[in-house]
């Protein structure tokens, strides 16, 4: 009778054993994104390797000391709000778009007491055409929750995503990266293919697409150590 008892019990601990082992396997999914990040970091690897300094010191942005809103977006980017309203302000007050929008990130950058106005200008420069502008009132950005909260709609993403890609069209690489890249990366396919996109960007000049997509990297939780030091030791 104890041998039979034994054996039951015995019998339950082993099933136990396998099911516990069966839920802390990874799922196809995390198994998916980890083994296609592993992917996504041996090709940026791999490019960084062959790849030489650029000696043009504005590589990694756009925005070159010969625009208006240089200044402005330099100050913004140094955490110098006083200097980045001083510089932006004007500008968008006398009609220039891009100064407008990123007076409005400003002013939204400096805190939820400011979001109306921060908001207002945004609003601006997205009817004048900002693609950046219009896609911040995309109801899937965070901000509509709070900063952005009654303005944001899906009209304004339709319009924002159809202005990049207008913008895409007449050859621009940033508006081309962002209306092509795969947020919800899914596959193999969809890594290759930003990393593709990303290629092209920086044989175009331009870096930001590349540290976008290695803070990606870097922040994936499905990576283990093993697959992600490569990358941070670099």
């Amino acid at each position: 009778m104890a041998m039979k008892i034994f054996k039951i019990i015995g019998g339950c601990l082993l099933i136990s054993i396998l099911v516990l082992i069966f839920l802390l396997l990874p799922t196809k999914a995390e198994k998916l994104r980890s083994d296609n990040n592993a992917l996504g970091y041996l090709e940026l690897l791999k490019k960084a390797k062959v790849s030489q300094p650029n000696p043009n010191v504005y590589a990694s942005s756009q925005i070159t000391p010969d625009n208006p809103v240089f200044k402005g977006v330099l100050a913004l980017q140094r955490r110098r709000l006083d200097i980045a309203v001083k510089e932006l302000l004007p500008l968008a007050e006398a009609g220039n778009v891009d100064a407008m929008y990123w007076y409005g990130e400003t002013i939204l950058y400096a805190g939820a007491y400011n979001s109306m106005s921060g908001a207002e200008w945004l609003e601006k420069a997205a009817k004048l055409g900002n693609p950046y502008a219009a896609l911040r009132f995309d109801p899937d950005n965070e901000d509509c929750k709070y900063y952005l909260a009654g303005r944001c709609s899906e009209e304004w993403a339709e319009k924002g995503e159809a202005l990049l890609k207008a913008r895409a069209e007449q050859g621009d690489v940033k508006a081309q990266y962002y209306t092509n890249v795969r947020i919800k990366r899914g596959s193999a396919e969809d890594y290759q293919f930003n990393i593709d996109l990303v290629t092209q960007a920086v044989n175009q000049g331009y870096y930001i697409p590349l540290m976008q997509q290695i803070s990606w990297l870097e922040e994936d939780k499905s990576l283990d150590d093993k697959k992600n030091k490569p990358l941070l030791s670099c």
